[in-house]
């Protein structure tokens, strides 16, 4: 986004304050906070009451969840608190679309076809074939079985190649778990029944509902604001209040209108107030590789690093922690950490984990994986002022809000460092 920005001459680099980045679920939060109880279609005023209420995006790639409190403060301005950290994966609404063609049309025709006309076809057939498959997915709103019909006359074509009549043949041959017709007469016709979008819906339903159950756990919250034009699919509210009802939890699931627009109207609201939301939790624990003088307590994990600066031996391994896994942190916080340069231009290796507690940045778990992972590198220009007597600075980060920003301070002098920052 930081690219696109610049290459559209918003901003003139990547380090210009002036932009803003919006979160898809967070935005749409903020715009739904300022709707009125009908508007939500809740049984009660959960937000107006300050209770943590769940924002489920059901976009088209991705399902991204956050998780709200409004508080009010001195009776007038109100701002929120994220109360769990985002979560969410890659099964979004067009997931459904790809598993259909996955099992019923590449099951006929097998993938290097299917591929191969996809690739190949001309005059907007395939994005036609797509639109179709969307439309009778959304003619679904229920678990109510019914027999779908889907022209695929685009399969009538010398690039699969075999004739359509043989591969007729030949999938009318084998058993399959969904009984269909297919049929050409004047075009080629597909007739199947519903039963198949819903069964792919129930297992997106069950991923999303994982994540729904796990921040349920943690806060207790059953109360789910949908945005995105996922959430259209009554099949998925349907599949999770099943779901809930099998695990005895209670749930409130809001449909406001035009969901798909709560988005684009939540980043004007932010963009007015860039600090609504007062607290973030951290999704992750956050640190840097450090080096500090040896100790005996560093044995059998900690690295052993004669340093030519110091004259001493270090561990160079450890982990220098920024802040923990579910911290709390205030918009624009600025976290600070000392660290002492080894040369002009040094380099530190940002890395996350979902642990709370750990030493070295080379720790595994039991299953022999590495417990913390590199997300960004920063590198200070120091230049001409690296004093190998007074080489301390003060690196920065700003947290708290939609992204990281790094800084640095030569700690002998006051100077702030040029850096160059990349994060994954």
């Amino acid at each position: 986004m930081i690219k696109a920005s610049i290459n559209a001459g918003l901003i003139k680099k990547d380090s210009d304050k002036s932009l803003f980045l919006a979160l898809e679920p967070e935005v749409a939060g903020i715009y739904y906070y300022t709707l009125t109880k009908d508007a939500l279609s809740l049984k009660d005023s959960n937000i107006s009451e300050g209770k943590p209420y769940i924002i489920c995006d059901i976009g088209a790639g991705t399902v991204d969840i956050c998780t709200h409190r409004k508080i009010i403060l001195n009776n007038e301005a109100s701002e929120l608190i994220e109360e769990f950290p985002p979560i969410g994966g890659d099964y979004g609404g067009q997931k459904i679309n790809e598993e259909f063609i996955k099992r019923l049309i590449v099951e006929i025709f097998g993938e290097d076809k299917v591929k191969k006309l996809e690739t190949n076809s001309v005059d907007e057939d395939w994005n036609n074939f797509e639109k179709e498959i969307e439309e009778l997915k959304k003619s679904c709103y229920d678990n109510e079985p019914s027999i779908l019909t889907l022209d695929c006359e685009l399969f009538d074509n010398e690039l699969i190649g075999k004739s359509l009549d043989d591969y007729i043949s030949e999938y009318n041959q084998k058993e399959h778990k969904y009984k269909y017709k297919i049929s050409k007469k004047r075009s080629w016709k597909l007739q199947f029944p519903s039963q198949i979008f819903c069964d792919i819906a129930k297992e997106i339903s069950e991923k999303i509902f994982a994540k729904i159950e796990e921040i349920y756990n943690k806060i207790g919250t059953g109360y789910i604001l949908m945005t995105g034009a996922g959430s259209k699919n009554s099949l998925i509210s349907n599949y999770l209040y099943e779901l809930a009802k099998e695990k005895n939890m209670k749930i409130n699931i809001a449909n406001p209108l035009q969901p798909e627009v709560s988005i684009i109207k939540g980043a004007v609201l932010f963009g007015f107030q860039t600090n609504i939301i007062r607290k973030r939790k951290a999704k992750y624990s956050i640190g840097i590789k450090v080096s500090s003088e040896w100790n005996d307590k560093y044995k059998g994990k900690g690295i052993k690093t004669y340093e030519e600066v110091d004259k001493k031996y270090h561990c160079s391994n450890l982990f220098g922690k920024f802040i923990t896994v579910n911290q709390y942190i205030k918009f624009d916080e600025v976290i600070k950490h000392s660290y002492k340069a080894l040369n002009p231009n040094p380099e530190i290796i940002l890395y996350k984990t979902n642990k709370d507690d750990c030493t070295f940045i080379d720790e595994k778990d039991e299953n022999g994986k590495l417990i913390l992972e590199e997300f960004g590198r920063v590198t200070f220009d120091i230049g001409k002022d690296f004093d190998e007597k007074n080489r301390e600075v003060i690196v920065k980060m700003k947290m708290g809000g939609t992204y990281i920003d790094v800084n640095a301070i030569l700690v002998k002098n006051g100077k702030n460092l040029n850096i160059i920052q990349s994060f994954n």
